[in-house]
């Protein structure tokens, strides 16, 4: 299709002859098309039509193969062009797949999106609260949203909010495209969305919005642009089109997606699968709710309502059930797993370890279902992530439909799903269901609620009515939604605050460990008593600091403990003899222990193959220098270790010094980075920030507590020895997890690691005082390690 010029003359955004490929699928051909100020477009086309590449191309994520771009009639160098040179022109994207890091704050989610308001590295909080705050409040009033909120505690509809808010926030806004916003919004919500994307679109703010909520986008929208294959197929005013002519350029054909239900209720007359009785908590109907094989059951109400939490209770009490979840990132795909490893798993888990080839016993099931659903059978081989989000979902309607279970739970499935698929959808679930199979269904679209046999509707978190298809309406739903009890869900806790007790365990710990050993010896409490026993914890503190950062990004160092030994053999020999060539040294290594993360992020060498290997190298450096312990502790350490400081030893001074610059580095901009790429790395990749230049600032951070630490190691012991930092590698990455870190990273916790260090060193003390030899020393910290674990789990199952 040649370039559309706007009719207006003004054009804010536009590309022409762009041309993307991967191998032989061609994403994007020829597209041209414009964007006028103050325009709304909307961009449709089924799953896999081009979309998604082509936005990715607008914000400097994917470079084209070929084609131009202007902004405001300005040329865009799209050869150098990437999401921060598109951030600083004003263009923003609200992504389909949530870019949130679940494990920071609000206010922090908004730092990551707008850097450049954060002038005060330690003041994340303080400079992003009210921002967060004013622009979540500005779009969707009466959220209740706190800025300081765990984004992980948020519901979906709440995260998607804070998504949208923190790109639409930007001073200097554009071009705002919205990928599938209100697919987690219920209806006042979405309302809420459409009234603020006017209200911007007014003021000259160009948006493009993209939907498969079809009669939504022509209520909203100038313009229509419709693509296929690849391919745009038509351009012009929302007026000029209709949902059944844009259903048909979309590849799809005209159909009804009401089902109906004629005569006897199905499934009336089934096995009872699940009931809800009169003194069930959820329910709050005064009858008795039964749920029956061969059914179709749709849960409704307003977003937040306890949907959700029901559906998943439901799950957690059956073990006949099988599950397909709207947030595909969080609970559903396996993303380092081809399409046919992800719809396959759970028929395999049926079948048992003893089958041999478990995916061609089930793929003929897989071709079967796959068809149903339209998911192509030459992507069955490709990587999940590869296809386009509406391509995901059906794949997790194959792994569900695959199963013998004869209980199908579904969670909003068709979420950023197109019209057609969803037919295909609807039709496959009708099947499902007169087969004899109970389906439960969460969506947040009313009008799916017409393919269901009966609807239970939710407020405050508890069942309201009961609706069948006799007195089944859009508005039975409205109505009942909106005159239950008061939600308490607004004044839940999150699973965060709900287990922030956990945070004081380590302490805890290791105060009740002193205690002990001052019940034995009233001297450990004494100057004379500190001193002697947490210079011996000083090792491990640095060790279990420098560990922190490194798992914090979802990595190890397994070499940890021989890297800190090598730096006390370096200081031991060469700061004595040479010190400026021992200082050069130290250097070096330190660059060195920096650049694993080179090996990592380039490299793509696993961080615990690549540090395993290193290891052994830290060990052949060490025992070249210094074959046998020896040497000697230059005098400036030895000096600062014996220092007489006042009220409290040296020791004591250092722990606290480098615990409070672990929880400055982790508060900082740079710690809110860290931890972001520790939990959603593509996404803060697709943001503009550099993973290889900030993996390298963890490694050099980490490296940093670790030269430090192998310094200190040889004025305390006044030696040194290659062999002497053995321990302190598995001991680090226990105090990390004693601490309350999470080693699938992205949650560190500087402080209650460090006490956690502490506690591992008093076991040895403690254990001698009770004449125990201290061969029972693993044991006993492998045990309270355990234990540690086992109350953080039911702590978190609880919460």
């Amino acid at each position: 299709m040649g370039y559309l010029e706007s009719r207006s003359g003004d054009i804010r955004f536009a590309v022409r002859g762009i041309e993307k490929k991967f191998g032989s699928t061609k994403a994007n051909q020829d597209i041209s098309f414009s964007v006028a100020q103050g325009e709304i477009m909307g961009l449709l086309g089924a799953n896999g039509a081009g979309k998604s590449t082509l936005i990715k191309i607008v914000c400097g994520v994917v470079t084209p193969d070929s084609g131009e771009a202007t902004l405001d009639r300005a040329a865009i160098d799209l050869a150098n062009y990437n999401p921060q040179v598109a951030r600083k022109l004003g263009i923003r994207l609200v992504h389909q797949e949530l870019s949130l890091c679940t494990n920071l704050s609000v206010s922090e989610n908004f730092f990551l999106e707008m850097p450049d308001f954060g002038k005060n590295p330690l003041a994340t909080k303080q400079t992003f609260s009210p921002i967060a705050k004013a622009a979540i409040e500005n779009i969707f009033p009466d959220t209740e949203i706190s800025p300081s909120t765990i984004v992980g505690d948020l519901s979906l509809a709440q995260q998607q909010m804070v998504e949208i808010a923190r790109a639409a926030i930007d001073p200097e806004l554009r071009l705002l495209i919205l990928d599938e916003p209100t697919s987690s919004l219920d209806g006042p919500r979405a309302e809420q969305l459409h009234q603020y994307l006017k209200k911007i679109s007014d003021t000259g703010v160009s948006v493009v919005f993209i939907s498969h909520k079809i009669r939504d986008v022509l209520s909203l929208v100038d313009t229509v642009t419709v693509m296929e294959s690849g391919k745009i197929v038509w351009s012009g005013a929302t007026g000029d089109t209709n949902e059944e002519k844009i259903f048909s350029q979309m590849g799809g054909r005209s159909h009804d997606l009401r089902k109906t239900l004629d005569g006897d209720r199905r499934g009336s007359h089934g096995q009872v699968l699940f009931e809800f009785d009169t003194r069930d908590p959820v329910n709050a109907t005064g009858n008795t709710i039964q749920l029956r094989a061969g059914e179709v059951v749709g849960l409704a109400g307003l977003e937040g309502q306890g949907q959700r939490e029901a559906l998943r209770n439901l799950l957690f009490d059956s073990k006949t059930s099988a599950f397909v979840s709207g947030d595909r990132r969080r609970d559903g795909i396996f993303p380092i797993n081809s399409v046919i490893q992800n719809a396959t798993v759970s028929a395999i888990a049926e079948m048992g370890l003893e089958v041999c080839y478990p995916e061609k016993k089930v793929g003929s099931k897989v071709l079967k279902w796959s068809d149903r659903v339209g998911l192509s059978k030459e992507r069955l081989n490709d990587n999940i992530l590869d296809l386009s989000g509406g391509n995901q979902q059906k794949a997790l309607m194959v792994r569900a439909l695959c199963t013998n279970q004869p209980v199908l739970l579904l969670d909003d499935p068709t979420r950023g799903v197109d019209s057609s698929v969803k037919r295909e959808i609807y039709n496959v679930l009708q099947d499902i269901a007169e087969s004899g199979r109970l389906v439960v269904w969460n969506s947040s679209e009313d009008d799916e609620f017409e393919q269901c046999d009966k609807v239970l509707v939710f407020s405050g978190g508890v069942i309201i009515k009961e609706l069948d298809n006799t007195n089944f309406s859009k508005e039975a739903i409205i109505h009942a939604s909106f005159s239950g009890v008061d939600s308490h869900l607004k004044t839940k806790k999150g699973k965060h605050q709900n287990i922030q007790f956990l945070d004081f365990v380590a302490p805890a710990i290791m105060l009740a460990l002193f205690i002990l050993a001052a019940w034995f010896n009233p001297m450990v409490v004494k100057y004379i008593g500190l001193d002697l026993i947490l210079a011996g914890a000083v090792p491990l503190v640095f060790a279990t600091l420098a560990q922190t950062f490194i798992i914090g990004g979802s990595q190890i160092d397994l070499g940890i403990g021989p890297f800190m030994a090598l730096i006390s053999v370096v200081s031991a020999t060469f700061l004595v003899d040479a010190p400026f060539l021992g200082v050069l040294i130290l250097c070096a290594l330190l660059l060195t222990y920096a650049s694993t993360s080179l090996l990592v992020v380039i490299g793509k060498v696993p961080s615990i193959i690549a540090t395993l290997g290193l290891s052994f190298i830290w060990i052949g450096i060490g025992y070249i220098i210094q074959p046998i312990p020896g040497g000697s502790a230059p005098s400036w350490i030895t000096s600062l270790i014996y220092f007489q400081f006042p009220i409290v030893p040296i020791p004591v001074v250092l722990i606290l010094s480098v615990t409070a610059i672990a929880v400055l580095v982790n508060r900082s901009t740079l710690g809110t980075i860290l931890r972001g790429f520790g939990n959603n790395p593509s996404s803060l990749k697709d943001g503009g920030w550099g993973p290889v230049k900030f993996q390298f600032f963890r490694w050099l951070s980490a490296g940093i507590f670790a030269v430090v630490g192998g310094i200190l190691i040889t004025g305390i012991y006044t030696a040194s020895d290659i062999n002497a930092g053995g321990s302190l590698t598995l001991l680090s990455v226990t105090a990390f997890v004693m601490g309350g870190g999470m080693l699938s990273g992205g949650i560190i916790r500087p402080v209650g690691a460090v006490c956690a260090a502490i506690s591992l060193t008093l076991i040895n003390l403690v254990l001698g005082q009770l004449n125990l030899d201290t061969d029972f020393t693993p044991m006993v910290q492998g045990s309270l390690l355990l234990t540690i674990l086992l109350v953080r789990t039911i702590a978190t199952r609880r919460a």
